[in-house]
């Protein structure tokens, strides 16, 4: 990932390289990731702007189940990214869980994505909003 300022600025002049970390199974992420950058970097310039991606393959690994167990590992992802593109401007680790919340007694179960973008010297964290599951899908049934 570039590291400095001045290389930073040289480089989003004539394009933005986006390394972003995904299980082999999840492209839709990269899709997501490449028009949330799209999107961004055009309102923001009022401009067109070059974009690559270069996505960085992981191995598939156990689903989160906490909040922070998904956030951590999307940091993990983030922070790998950064290492194996020399490239890119960004680093990004997208990773969905998990989270479980007891009130009352009644612990029910949300699924939710957290995204972790890395730039030159700092990281910003975004989360969707959770989604309950049925209970139906919990004991098993479909319908």
């Amino acid at each position: 990932m570039i590291l400095d300022a001045k290389s930073f600025f040289r480089r989003f002049q004539s394009g933005i390289g986006v390394a972003v970390a995904v299980a082999p199974s999840q492209p839709e992420k990269v899709l997501g990731i490449r028009d949330g950058f799209r999107r961004f970097m055009h309102e923001a310039l009022d401009r067109e702007l070059p974009l690559t991606l270069h996505t960085v393959k992981l191995d598939s690994c156990e689903l989160p189940v906490s909040g922070q167990e998904t956030l951590e590992l999307a940091r993990a992802r983030a922070a790998q990214a950064s290492v194996e593109s020399d490239s890119a401007a960004f680093a990004v680790g997208s990773e969905g869980g998990l989270s479980v919340e007891t009130v009352d007694g009644d612990t029910r179960y949300f699924v939710m994505n957290w995204t972790v973008i890395r730039g030159l010297d700092d990281e910003a964290w975004g989360s969707s909003g959770g989604l309950q599951l049925p209970q139906r899908l919990l004991d098993g049934r479909d319908g």
